[in-house]
């Protein structure tokens, strides 16, 4: 009952915030900073239990559940039930002012996370290099009677295997801009019709989905909780998951699907080709969810259907951990096993792991194009901001916070010195110029450049209703912006941070950043990270931005 009324008095005042004029406060220099990610030495596993009727099995504790590794008993350090009855109910008022951002939703959230995953490449058995079309269009029509009637608030992402892994449509709970993802005759970003047709890249080996899977880690492990990967595919690669295979790529396979489980990650293999296709096909469709705590479905012409149980089959699930009372790390396999005291349910979880040893601690990505001149003030906690700066991450609500932006004047052409920040960026290192024998590279052609500025606003109450651990007489916070081009690409990022004393905040804290923004880009994103306890804020938003009226901007 506190969270949820904490939660009403925080989203009450960043409407006020948002819709009362307020001058801007001095500019908070921005220090970048490096974020570290720390390791815990413990085992996590995600559990679903299904009835014999397949429904999702509530209602069960700690004391229902039995942990064994490598048949060595396991005491369970902790446990949690996830519901998908659980939502995230604050949501987005209807009056915010233009260019006014928010990091809540416009509709209540509930459930995991989803991924879609529409494998246009590997779709016919008969001709494994080019695409069926007959099949490309079911599965497609398929995805879009699914989105329309998906159950309300979950959250999907769409991703696209072609020519490589495309994201599609980043994490939303809104159908109109799922289904926008997925019309080919839409007028916003979508799958584009040329990946229907005999133009698809076939990569000729099965080494090409093991880079698709690392691909896919890489984005989600950042997200805390389960993940639920539905494969749509019509003939999953044999070469790749069979035992059959390449030895080495077989090897690397199945190490890709213990990194998956590791990062909760738990996938749903759906055939669409229909019935009725049995032997080795299926049941490594069936291995491939088993190693990670998934389900496959399969012979039947109702994908649907199958789209609809493969989200309810991973909405409902316990989440448990252990540590092992084997310290040797030695980098060798080990096997899990969880049993439950209630006979007749059906458990799926992740059936093993790597115990490697622990690593040594390293700096994170820093997505500022500068480089830190000193260390932030304090330790900074486990690294979750650069996961949620991504083009299309999940947004998160531990941190709310808003963000009015606005264009300072007309673009301008970049001076050597940003270009050369920029050329560290991915979308313009993909353009550079090779070196030339003998000769060093020419610098790259100055872009226009679009200077923003950024008022961020967050209640401080959030702060100091946080537990004693932290100091009293002042906060420390990061702000980070990143800019992206239509097909994700990074083009520009900045990260700061700022001190507030929390005796001189008043009911918020206020910032301004400035950011230069390519005129190419799409996409900004935006993160507030409490750098104390790393709970963490972020929204997106397209560009161009919105017409204000006039004199409008300056007054807030």
């Amino acid at each position: 009952m506190f969270r949820r009324t904490l939660r009403r008095i925080l989203i009450a005042a960043l409407w006020a915030l948002a819709l009362a004029p307020s001058p801007l406060r001095a500019q908070q220099p921005p220090t970048p900073g490096y974020a570290l990610k720390a390791n815990v030495r413990r085992v996590v596993v995600d559990v679903v239990a299904t009835d014999v009727s397949g429904r999702p099995v509530r209602g069960l504790s700690a004391k229902d559940f039995a942990v064994e590794e490598d048949g060595q008993p396991q005491h369970i350090l902790s446990f949690d039930a996830h519901d998908d009855k659980d939502a995230w109910t604050g949501t987005l008022p209807a009056n915010i002012p233009p260019n006014t951002f928010i990091n809540l939703p416009r509709q209540a959230e509930q459930g995991p996370l989803y991924v879609l995953l529409y494998d246009m490449l590997n779709s016919s058995d008969s001709n494994p290099v080019f695409a069926d079309h007959a099949t490309q269009i079911f599965a497609r029509q398929q995805l879009i009677t699914f989105i329309q009637s998906k159950p309300e608030g979950t959250r999907f992402a769409i991703m696209a295997i072609s020519d490589g892994l495309h994201l599609i449509q980043g994490f939303t709970n809104e159908r109109p801009r799922l289904f926008a993802a997925l019309d080919p005759d839409g007028k916003t970003p979508h799958m584009p019709k040329v990946f229907l047709y005999p133009e698809l890249y076939w990569p000729g080996d099965g080494g090409y989905y093991l880079g698709v899977m690392k691909d896919i880690v890489g984005y989600l492990d950042g997200f805390p909780g389960r993940k639920n990967l539905i494969w749509v595919s019509a003939s999953f690669p044999f070469a790749v998951f069979s035992d059959n295979g390449p030895p080495d790529l077989v090897a690397e396979v199945r190490k890709e699907l213990t990194a998956m489980a590791a990062a909760h990650i738990a996938v749903y293999p759906i055939d669409a080709s229909g019935c009725c296709k049995i032997g080795e096909q299926n049941l490594m469709e069936d291995e491939v969810a088993d190693e990670t705590g998934g389900h496959a479905f399969y012979n039947s012409n109702d994908l649907v259907d199958s789209l609809a149980k493969a989200v309810d089959d991973g909405a409902v699930y316990y989440t448990l951990s252990y540590a092992s009372t084997n310290k040797n790390y030695d980098g060798k396999l080990r096997h899990i096993e969880i049993k439950l005291a209630r006979q007749g349910y059906r458990l799926a979880y992740r059936r093993q792991y790597y115990a490697d040893p622990e690593a040594p601690v390293a700096p994170a990505l820093d997505i500022s194009t500068r480089k830190p001149t000193k260390a932030p003030a304090t330790a900074p906690p486990p690294d979750t901001l650069y996961a949620y700066i991504r083009h299309g991450a999940p947004m998160s609500h531990d941190l709310l916070f808003s963000a009015h932006v606005q264009a300072d004047g007309p673009p301008k052409l970049a001076m050597p010195e940003q270009m050369a920040d920029l050329a560290d960026e991915p979308a313009f290192f993909r353009k550079r110029r090779k070196e030339r024998k003998n000769k060093p590279a020419a610098p790259p052609t100055p872009v226009p450049l679009q200077t923003y500025t950024i008022e961020y606003g967050i209640p401080s109450r959030q702060f100091r209703l946080q537990d004693a651990t932290r100091d009293e007489e002042q906060d420390s916070v990061e702000f980070a912006a990143a800019a992206y081009d239509a097909d994700g690409y990074q083009l520009n990022g900045n990260l700061g941070h700022a001190t507030s004393s929390t005796r001189e905040a008043g009911k918020y804290y206020r910032a301004l950043q400035q950011f230069e923004v390519p005129t190419t880009a799409a996409w900004i994103c935006l993160a507030v990270r409490d750098m104390a306890t790393g709970r963490i804020g972020n929204v997106e938003f397209s560009l161009p931005l919105a017409l204000e009226p006039a004199g409008g901007s300056a007054s807030r």
